[in-house]
């Protein structure tokens, strides 16, 4: 099938056969819930397996997590969502540094990257391998989006330089589907993700119960407000028009 948000149509789950089960990785974020909302919406035969990787350091994502899915079957009554599986990682565990540093310097992606960003990166990959044993011959589905607009994110520094190089936007199509991983939302920014939200009301139902800061516990008075100095927490004010409290 197609949607269309923000003015852009893309291509959702327009397989055929569609697949009966898929894993979603449900992160906790806006655009992995955005995923499994419409799943539900449009194509509820689809069995959802919702992988959440838990950071040892901060459980709060996977909090999120599982009162998505709560809010998911209370919305849906009918609802063919499974139980969140999930594993522990750890970003702060210098034991996968060296790995990390070796990454950065050989792949440009990464090059604006510090190792605990890579770390993590790298250890959502081998859970996913895992995944793949798990249940095997499965679809995984991400929330991966494009990045901003260079411009937008170059208007301050901070913002350009924590965003992941693989996701800038580029002229050609992305392909949605590779490795047996689907991103739906990889050609279109959050400004899209953000339309959903906003068309299917559910700014103060939804949106509430999603978290997408990376700031750590010195500056997020121990992770009980957003920071508003990471990638994600720039990315959103900008796709939802967000105003701060320390905005001129």
């Amino acid at each position: 099938m197609k949607i269309n948000y923000y003015k852009n149509t893309i291509d959702f789950f327009n397989f055929n056969p569609l697949p009966e089960k898929i894993i979603l990785s449900l992160s906790g974020g806006i655009d992995s819930a955005a995923i499994c909302y419409l799943l539900h919406l449009y194509l509820p035969s689809i069995k959802i397996i919702p992988f959440c990787a838990r950071d040892v350091n901060a459980t709060l994502d996977y909090i999120a997590a599982t009162k998505i899915v709560d809010w998911m079957r209370e919305e849906f009554p009918h609802s063919n969502l499974e139980d969140i599986v999930s594993f522990d990682f750890d970003d702060r565990d210098e034991s996968f540094y060296p790995e990390c540093r070796k990454e950065i310097a050989s792949n440009p992606n990464f090059s604006r990257l510090n190792e605990c960003q890579v770390s993590k990166i790298l250890q959502l990959d081998k859970m996913t391998k895992k995944l793949f044993l798990m249940y095997p011959g499965v679809m995984k589905c991400d929330g991966m989006t494009s990045n901003p607009p260079i411009k937008v994110m170059k208007r301050n520094k901070t913002f350009y330089n924590r965003a992941e190089r693989r996701r800038d936007p580029v002229s050609s199509i992305i392909p949605q589907f590779r490795n047996n991983c689907y991103s739906p939302f990889i050609n279109v920014n959050k400004k899209f993700v953000a339309d959903i939200y906003k068309k299917h009301n559910l700014m103060n139902s939804l949106y509430p119960l999603c978290r997408s800061c990376t700031g750590r516990e010195d500056v997020t008075n121990n992770y009980t407000k957003e920071c508003h100095n990471c990638f994600w927490c720039y990315e959103k004010k900008w796709a939802f028009d967000l105003r701060w409290n320390d905005d001129e």
